[in-house]
């Protein structure tokens, strides 16, 4: 009677060889600010020479020698607004598209000077960061800006004095540009001073500014950060522990020895030096992604063309006739960017279920709805990969190419 020899391996070193469609850039980019013109009036208005374009920010100053309540320009936000002696409001929105002249309306004061500035490259989501102010008791010459600590890493920072003096503000500290320098003469009741300049800041840290002002005047400093925006990114990559991408991403499965009954090998997607990243710098209205996983080769095979199939459930259990292999996404890690710019969460995004793979038909390994944080990326690991093998399989070093596709929804 003959016998049969079991030879010693069925799919040693079975490697899954992961490849992506799209790539990301690992760091984020941020858009150059610029300052796309300003201008300023004494009579509670000021009027751009160019209307707005749509998106950028737009800032008014609105400011009087005297204590008054100051209310808003239309459709303007308040990052600051005071009322004390002088006072000062600083105000913002994100252009519409089109605006010219922009007004605010004083309780009280003779002269009322507005500064209005449209800036290009700001976030245009929640555009301010942080504020601060500071008063004067009528003792210095220098008027301050007081002093703030940005939350995001790149921010514009805008500053701004008004004094009763008629002292024009002047010589800025801290390598702030000076944007406007202006004073009103005449009657005690008109006189007064005011002015604004601004930086472009790259990392959270302590920042103010001041200007020489009249000696013994009255002044009010105020100060705000706005975000400036990342460069809209919308990609996927597979990186290392860095953040670096890594060239030839593979998943090695579990080696198996050849056996009369079907077995399992197993992997995992996404470990700590190859990470699943996804980018998502884009505007808050292009939120919602999905990351697919297909084959994107017909059958795992060897160099000696011998093959078995990812996709076929005959046998029991499912997948012991021919092949079958199950991507588990459900216990998936995701990773949210570690940053204080954006306060990027996983609010929003979800695993998807396990699945058996069947025919072509790609398999959702996570998916973010419209209402997931924004301006941030997410690092996903711990996907588990599992493979039935089927029976007497000969022996051989197997290879399956898959593909993962990230979807803008």
């Amino acid at each position: 009677m003959g016998c049969f020899r079991r030879s010693a391996l069925t799919a040693a070193a079975v490697m899954l060889v992961v490849s992506l469609l799209t790539f990301m850039m690992p760091n984020r980019v941020f858009a150059a600010t610029t300052l796309v013109q300003s201008n300023s009036g004494t009579a509670g208005s000021a009027t751009f020479s160019t209307a707005a374009t749509a998106g950028n920010l737009l800032v008014a100053i609105c400011s009087t020698n005297v204590t008054a309540t100051i209310s808003s320009p239309s459709g303007f936000s308040t990052a600051k607004n005071e009322s004390v002696n002088p006072s000062q409001g600083i105000f913002y929105k994100i252009a519409a598209g089109g605006e010219t002249t922009i007004a605010c309306t004083f309780s009280a004061g003779t002269s009322q000077p507005v500064q209005i500035f449209e800036f290009s490259g700001i976030e245009n989501v929640t555009p301010l960061d942080v504020v601060n102010s500071v008063t004067s008791s009528g003792t210095t010459a220098t008027a301050s800006s007081g002093s703030l600590t940005n939350n995001n890493y790149n921010d514009l920072l805008l500053a701004s004095v008004t004094s009763d003096g008629t002292t024009a503000p002047t010589g800025w500290t801290n390598s702030f540009t000076q944007i406007i320098s202006s004073s009103i003469s005449g009657k005690p009741s008109a006189r007064m001073a005011y002015g604004s300049a601004y930086f472009s800041v790259s990392s959270p840290s302590s920042y103010s500014t001041s200007a020489s002002v009249a000696s013994g005047s009255s002044w009010l400093g105020q100060i705000a950060a706005f975000r400036i925006a990342p460069t809209p990114i919308f990609s996927g990559d597979i990186v290392d522990a860095t953040g670096a991408s890594v060239a030839t991403p593979t998943v090695g499965m579990t080696s198996l020895n050849q056996a009369f009954a079907c077995q399992t090998s197993t992997g995992t997607l996404g470990t700590s030096s190859e990470q699943v990243r996804v980018t998502n710098t884009t505007p808050a209205d292009n939120l919602g992604w999905n990351l697919t996983i297909a084959a994107s080769s017909s059958a795992w095979s060897d160099s000696g063309g011998q093959t078995y199939a990812y996709n076929n459930a005959a046998g029991s259990p499912a997948g012991c006739t021919s092949g079958q292999l199950t991507i588990s996404p459900a216990a998936q890690i995701i990773t949210p960017e570690s940053s204080p710019e954006y306060g990027c969460t996983t609010s929003g995004i979800s695993a998807g279920a396990n699945t058996a793979m069947t025919g072509t038909t790609p398999v959702t390994l996570t998916a973010a709805s419209s209402a997931a944080s924004y301006y941030c990326y997410w690092d996903i690991t711990n996907i588990g990969l599992s493979q039935t093998v089927p029976s007497l399989q000969p022996a051989g070093s197997y290879s399956l190419a898959l593909t993962i596709t990230l979807t803008a929804l």
